[in-house]
């Protein structure tokens, strides 16, 4: 036979056309070009390479498993599709031996496995999808992180880490600037009323994270100022954490009775709440409310004004006297306040001559040679 008639000059059941067209060597029987389904079309001229019915253009497993029928519609009652969503890739059936390898029959973005596992989708029905709050393709049943914010719904015990865990989706709560308490609840948003997590609310919180001075890194606390129902930390109940009694006792209130007077210079640091210290009087005829600046409220005129400096001008002079009550206007009974209770700041009365200098000889409290007024 003249060697031109020969179609197939090394007898490998590709022509020699095909094979130089598909880069293998038409004079080696052991050089043959890809063919998939081994049909003898080689795969770069075969239309449909698996021989499943679906043409290649068309076939999202092309190369994929071989020589069956796709099919959208089940060959008899009980049995199910072989391509129920006719994307060209054989579904699992429904024993593990029947191989298979589209893992989303239903093609809706969610593996069967996961469907079937969830109870509330069907993974053969594209219109039923299992619920999916953040659209990651990772149903709630199986997500660790329904709203994709970084913080795990629960531990490895089951146990709630996650506050708000169907919140605001597709933000970062490791950042402090968007989670300071890292409760999974997004700051400065609806959702977390308490940014800082120690039960006072933002909107009467004088230190929270984004407003205020809060302490720069996130301290696990519950604000509490009443005596009754524990140790204080929060003793004008402002949201901000007092200081211990050592330096290692973290807190951020420097200013715990908020009387604008800081702790450090305060007398009365836990005294009286949410008054100005001031040392001049606010309006003609209304004593100041801290004439020696001490921290500590003077008393008022009146016994419903309170107070807690009992030595307004912080002469050792108290201003009721020992027996803390006031001198009889008739100059009966002990008179032993001090008659001058605003007077010169911070000097020590002496009326004994063999102690030290005179400086108030009869003892009222008054400096003498002083323009003191009652």
């Amino acid at each position: 036979m003249d060697a031109t008639e020969d179609s197939d000059d090394d007898n490998d059941e590709y022509s020699d056309e095909h094979e130089i067209k598909c880069g293998s060597n038409p004079l080696d029987k052991l050089s043959m070009p890809i063919d998939t389904d081994g049909d003898k079309i080689p795969d770069c001229i075969d239309t449909d390479d698996d021989q499943d019915g679906v043409l290649n253009e068309n076939d999202d497993c092309r190369a994929g498993e071989s020589n069956w029928i796709s099919s959208t519609i089940p060959a008899q009652e009980g049995v199910p599709a072989t391509d129920n969503d006719g994307d060209g890739c054989k579904d699992y059936g429904t024993t593990t031996d029947e191989q298979g390898e589209d893992k989303d029959d239903d093609n809706d973005g969610y593996s069967d496995d996961v469907e079937t596992g969830c109870a509330d989708s069907n993974p053969l029905d594209a219109l039923s999808i299992p619920d999916d709050f953040d659209k990651d393709y990772i149903p709630d049943c199986a997500d660790a992180d329904d709203d994709n914010d970084g913080v795990n719904d629960v531990d490895a015990n089951g146990e709630k880490l996650d506050e708000c865990a169907q919140g605001h989706i597709g933000w970062d709560s490791e950042n402090p600037a968007n989670d300071y308490d890292g409760d999974g609840c997004k700051d400065d948003t609806d959702e977390d009323t308490d940014d800082d997590n120690d039960t006072v609310k933002d909107d009467i919180d004088a230190c929270t994270p984004h407003r205020g001075t809060a302490a720069p890194s996130y301290i696990k606390w519950t604000s509490n100022s009443d005596p009754d129902k524990g140790d204080v930390n929060d003793y004008d109940g402002d949201g901000c954490k007092d200081y211990g009694t050592t330096t290692t006792e973290q807190g951020e209130d420097t200013d715990d009775d908020n009387d604008t007077i800081e702790d450090s210079v305060d007398g009365c640091a836990k005294g009286v709440l949410n008054w100005t210290s001031s040392p001049t009087s606010a309006q003609e005829g209304v004593p100041a409310t801290d004439h020696d600046s001490d921290g500590c409220k003077d008393y008022g005129e009146s016994i419903e004004d309170q107070g807690e400096d009992k030595d307004d001008d912080n002469d050792g002079h108290l201003d009721l006297g020992v027996d803390g009550v006031a001198d009889k206007v008739d100059g009966t009974g002990i008179q032993d306040d001090d008659k001058c209770a605003k007077g010169a700041l911070n000097w020590i009365p002496n009326s004994n001559p063999n102690k030290a200098k005179v400086n108030d000889y009869d003892g009222d409290g008054c400096q003498d040679s002083s323009d003191c007024k009652n």
